[in-house]
């Protein structure tokens, strides 16, 4: 039997836990039904290069049975799928793995090393993406605009910027900066490393604030 890989809504798993968000790039809320693929979702939303974002929308048939795709998106190199190694043997962990070699897509495992290795990179988005959502209606591309050339002038830490961001732009400040951070306009090279704190450095990539 040949392997593929088909649109599908995966449903939740007997048991298994229910995490809801709201998905930016996708503009609408979604579910995860396990907290790897939460945490791993919450990267791709930082993300500026993924694209096509797909949220348990699609599932990999081998040759015995079918397997959920929790999160899968594209970039400028190649499409991406994600699974959830819970219940996955060898045998059928070599099936996606040379569905992957033969369609030139990315294939990635997450599970228990990944939560161990990945606890503060993934507390961080998920804490930034908390403000964004809140304050997603006025994160207009001019108002991103407006809050980079502050940022740029007056600012070098977290706090200084937010802090010089509250001048114009009151209790929204936090979660333009973010945001400039989500698309790629700011880049905050600790923030994988170290939880985020007022004195963390971030540099200044661009000016594009395209949506993503």
């Amino acid at each position: 039997m040949t392997t593929f890989v088909s649109f599908e809504s995966c449903l939740r798993p007997k048991g298994a836990p229910e995490f809801l968000a709201f998905s930016l790039k996708k503009n609408e809320r979604v579910k995860f039904f396990n907290r790897a693929s939460l945490w791993r979702w919450a990267s791709v939303e930082f993300d500026p290069l993924a694209v096509s974002l797909r949220l348990n929308e699609q599932v990999f048939t081998s040759t015995h049975e079918k397997f959920a795709i929790p999160v899968a998106y594209e970039t400028n190199v190649s499409d991406c799928l994600v699974f959830f190694e819970k219940g996955i043997n060898e045998d059928v962990r070599s099936e996606i793995i040379s569905y992957g070699e033969k369609n030139g897509s990315c294939i990635e495992f997450i599970g228990r090393q990944f939560l161990d290795g990945r606890q503060v990179e993934s507390v961080n988005y998920l804490n930034m993406l908390s403000y964004i959502v809140k304050r997603r209606d006025s994160l207009t591309n001019r108002n991103l605009d407006r809050g980079l050339r502050i940022v740029r002038d007056n600012a070098r830490t977290v706090q200084d910027a937010i802090r010089a961001l509250n001048l114009d732009f009151a209790d929204r400040a936090a979660a333009l900066f973010f945001e400039m951070v989500r698309r790629g306009s700011i880049n905050v090279p600790d923030i994988k490393t170290t939880k985020i704190y007022g004195q963390m450095r971030f540099e200044i990539r661009g000016d594009a604030h395209e949506p993503r």
